[in-house]
């Protein structure tokens, strides 16, 4: 044993590491042994994050053990199958493999393990005899995974912009079990009109319709309203607004936003209107609600229709009112990172019980019925297992809207008050969802990107949140006049989306904060 290698291994997703170890069981030594060789050619682009242990004796691969830093709290190991399953054959190499493990920990500061490994009692005691404190108990649905707890606050940290809520993992088996029974796994099934009638009832609208994405939702909301010409919207958004819209045929007239909270400008509407303007797409921003009422005023005189992106602002009520009931229609995004998430996801809510028939037609190929194809159209419909994410997801969003809030309100006790910071300020009579927690940097001694830099440096992910405006996309440069703009190319040019998660610590919180005004 004493002809053997180490080769360390860098690499920057966890994501290479589980395909590694779970979608490649059977082949587990081969593949690893051609994998870490393409890893090896990318060693300048890889993190630090992460540490890749190959075994070799005598030319041959004997094993591996790998280490993730993933993010503030907790860092995961994963052990070779050599390690766990082939440790009885041959113990001298599990030992070798286990000793790395160890001495990898302690050199990390990582004293608090959780195991669980599959049956692997060497590995355990191994680490008790080490000095490690074990807690938890041997998972079935993870052979090869340790999860480590950081304890040391000079562990590297890596915070991203946000993470997405998941339920129990047990909970979400319970909601997903009966669909192994009735092999209904879309076409609106069970789970999807349980979570259709739960979503009507928590966001306080007359109709919805649940679709496999806010993108998806948007487009076919456009397209059953019959749309032509012209829509004003905004370009201070995320591509898919503009993209639903050029994508359906029609032009976008850009509107401009307001300084207080980058919504649509209101009092810019009207000048903008010509006898080819058919409706208005006006945005709510971060959680931020358009003068939803000037609005509908501006509608009704020109006899125009009314979609809004509320793909921010699920949950959130006007005067008690939900938003989803202003417009004709009201997008809402159930993407991973959003408030609320079924994995991938959308709906659209709305008042006339006659826009269903139509809304549900084209998100299903425009079929009205068996044998009948009224519209062209295509397919967005959710599946049976994003469904039953979101009604795990539902039942704990009030919890988690409530963390995010104290996190918000970390951040406004730490950063308020400084010159050249801009807070957005809680509008009148909303109670808000706490989506994000933009900041604007105008005349501070660091620029926004000076600030970004800093942060990420630190592992910490911030996000510039609208940068560039839709209508500087190189896709649509010289296409659509962007000059009457000017408060959305500023705004768009400062802003700064910080960290914000329900399990955000506000230890972290302050951290991220002293970067920004150190």
């Amino acid at each position: 044993m004493d002809k053997k290698t180490y080769q360390i291994v860098r690499i920057s997703d966890v994501i290479e590491i589980y395909k590694i170890l779970c979608d490649f069981e059977k082949d587990f030594i081969p593949f690893l042994s051609e994998k870490i060789v393409d890893l090896n050619t990318y060693a300048e682009k890889l993190s630090n994050n992460a540490f890749v242990f190959a075994v070799r004796e005598k030319g041959k691969y004997l094993g591996f053990v790998a280490f993730y830093a993933n993010n503030i709290k907790t860092n995961l190991a994963y052990l070779a199958q050599i390690a766990v399953k082939q440790e009885a054959r041959n113990k001298k190499i599990g030992k070798l493999l286990l000793e790395k493990c160890v001495e990898v920990s302690k050199n990390n500061k990582m004293t608090k393990l959780k195991l669980e490994v599959m049956n692997n009692n060497t590995a355990i005691e191994f680490y008790k005899n080490n000095g490690f404190i074990f807690c938890g108990k041997a998972s079935r649905n993870s052979k090869f995974m340790i999860k480590i707890l950081r304890l040391n606050d000079k562990m590297p940290k890596f915070i991203q912009v946000t993470r997405s809520s998941m339920p129990d993992f047990q909970e979400y088996m319970e909601e997903i079990k009966p669909l192994w029974k009735n092999h209904w796994l879309t076409n609106m099934g069970e789970k999807h009109t349980q979570l259709e009638s739960a979503l009507k009832t928590y966001l306080g609208v007359p109709h919805i319709a649940l679709f496999t994405n806010g993108h998806l939702a948007l487009e076919c909301a456009l397209a059953a309203l019959r749309l032509s010409g012209e829509v004003i919207t905004t370009p201070f958004t995320f591509a898919s607004t503009t993209h639903a819209v050029v994508r359906s045929g029609l032009t976008p007239v850009f509107c401009d936003i307001t300084l207080d909270n980058y919504t649509m400008d209101v009092d810019k509407i009207e000048s903008l209107i010509t006898e080819k303007t058919s409706a208005i797409l006006p945005v709510h921003v971060y959680g931020n609600i358009c003068d939803v009422v000037a609005i509908e005023d501006v509608a009704k005189k020109y006899n125009l229709k009314v979609i809004y992106d509320a793909a921010h602002t699920f949950g959130v009520t006007v005067n008690g009112v939900g938003v989803g009931n202003f417009g004709d229609a009201s997008m809402f995004s159930f993407h991973a990172t959003k408030v609320f998430n079924t994995i991938e996801g959308g709906a659209v809510t709305f008042k006339d019980e006659e826009f269903e028939q139509k809304l549900n037609a084209v998100k299903n190929f425009g079929m009205t019925g068996p044998e009948s194809v009224e519209y062209v159209a295509g397919n967005a419909k959710m599946n049976e297992f994003q469904a039953a994410m979101g009604l795990c997801n539902l039942r704990h969003v009030d919890a988690e809207i409530s963390k995010r809030k104290a996190v918000a309100k970390r951040y406004i006790e730490n950063l308020s008050g400084n010159n050249g910071i801009r807070l957005v300020q809680g509008q009148e009579n909303v109670q808000g969802n706490y989506a994000y927690f933009p900041v604007v940097f105008e005349r501070y001694k660091k620029t926004r990107d000076d600030v970004y830099a800093e942060l990420k440096e630190k592992n910490i992910i911030a996000r510039k949140y609208f940068y560039p405006l839709t209508s500087d996309f190189e896709c649509y440069r010289g296409r659509f006049d962007s000059n009457n703009t000017p408060v959305a190319k500023y705004v768009a040019a400062r802003v700064l989306c910080l960290p914000l998660y329900a399990d955000l610590s506000l230890e972290d919180v302050d951290e991220i904060c002293k970067i920004i005004k150190g």
